[in-house]
């Protein structure tokens, strides 16, 4: 066992791995703290000494704004500095884990600490879903030192979190880590055009957690 992992953090924000049926449909839910250390009894190995903390509101992570990654950047940082932690787990959703995992990259730059997210395209307790081996894996791999940094742990790929993006909902190989940038040849003969050139007025609008109606309504 990894000595330098003595308290870790389970930090819950909600999203699918945590979500239980309910009259509206699946909900991130309350509770799932005793749902972990009930399914850990059956885990195999070693694991890091952890404490649990819910983030409130639990969120569907498609509600995420930048405001919540201040708040998990702050308790992160309180868990750090006033609790003495030495790594942190965050469970997270899936539909914006990768901007989440961006913004805390740079938000907690100067952290001594490991933090690694991980979340589930399949809810905890359903037939042949992701969570639990994303979950006690990600915990595995802070055990095993093998984190530094921010980065994001799925489907047993360890992935650097400001590099991360999110490429399909269908599988459970959702992530990838996107290429560096490399000098292209300077010189290299551009395609051939497949449409006829014409002038066109071309608009972009990104779109992000906490993009509002006022900025689609003054690009329109």
């Amino acid at each position: 066992m990894n000595p330098s992992i003595q308290r870790l953090l389970v930090l819950y924000t909600g999203g699918t791995i945590g979500m239980q049926q309910s009259a509206a449909g699946l909900m991130p839910a309350s509770g799932f703290e005793a749902r972990m250390r009930e399914q850990q009894a059956h885990e195999a190995g070693p694991l890091p000494d952890w404490t649990f903390h819910e983030l409130q509101p639990l969120l569907d992570s498609a509600n995420m704004h930048p405001r919540h990654w201040q708040q998990m950047a702050e308790r992160i940082r309180s868990a750090v500095t006033a609790e003495g932690c030495d790594a942190v787990l965050l469970l997270h959703g899936t539909d914006t884990l990768a901007y989440s995992a961006a913004a805390l990259s740079f938000l907690l730059l100067d952290l001594p600490v490991p933090v690694l997210l991980t979340g589930a395209m399949l809810p905890a307790g359903s037939e042949g879903s992701d969570a639990w081996p994303n979950l006690f894996g990600a915990m595995r791999a802070l055990q095993a030192g093998r984190v530094s940094g921010v980065q994001l742990y799925f489907n047993g790929a360890l992935l650097h979190g400001a590099r991360v993006s999110k490429l399909r909902s269908d599988a459970f190989d959702a992530f990838a880590e996107a290429p560096r940038q490399r000098l292209v040849n300077a010189t290299a003969e551009r395609p051939p055009a497949l449409l006829p050139r014409r002038p066109a007025q071309v608009m972009v609008l990104p779109l992000y957690p906490g993009v509002g109606a006022a900025q689609v309504q003054a690009l329109v």
